[in-house]
């Protein structure tokens, strides 16, 4: 359509996308959508809000259930149609089986949980277990040590650095000679 054709006549109402949004119960940016889609003329206001020439049969008819846009060029009423109730089925049987899947997906995540919080568990038994037979390990060796120390003998303390032990050894030989 040119623009001469869409030209504004008398049977039209200049509103703000806010005004038109209220006027027909529906939300701004699909007051602004529907401005779009039916190529309605548009032009700016003095305060910057954009003005859009809105039928006057749009605004008598918004008591009435609005018409839906298919996308076919074929508008159907908001009723129950057939093609609609088969759409909505379809879409019904579609999120039964997703809420489905998702149940049984919650299912295995909270069986793992439960595995794994008794892997941890059983994990927590054992390290108490090895710590309480460290401790005991350390307590016997530590009377051990004082048995020794009671006896006089003490154990001797070996180095590490085997080059110095045997320096050591060396040194107490020429003392001795």
């Amino acid at each position: 359509m040119d623009r001469e054709e869409r030209d504004v006549t008398g049977d039209t109402r200049w509103m703000t996308y806010t005004e038109l949004a209220e006027t027909l119960g529906i939300a701004r940016p699909s007051a602004k959508r529907l401005a779009i889609r039916h190529r309605w003329q548009r032009q700016p206001g003095n305060d910057r809000a954009a003005r859009v020439a809105v039928p006057l049969s749009v605004l008598e008819n918004k008591g009435k259930s609005p018409a839906t846009d298919t996308g076919d060029g074929v508008s159907e009423s908001t009723g129950d149609s057939p093609r609609r109730q088969s759409l909505q089925n379809q879409a019904l049987r579609a999120l039964e089986s997703a809420v489905g899947a998702l149940k049984e997906q919650l299912t295995d995540l909270r069986n793992q949980r439960d595995r794994a919080q008794a892997e941890l568990e059983a994990q927590r038994e054992r390290a108490e277990e090895r710590e309480t037979d460290l401790r005991a390990q350390c307590d016997r060796l530590a009377e051990r040590i004082a048995e020794l120390e009671r006896a006089g003998e003490r154990p001797a303390h070996k180095r590490w650095w085997p080059f110095r032990r045997k320096r050591k050894q060396e040194e107490a030989a020429k003392l001795e000679s």
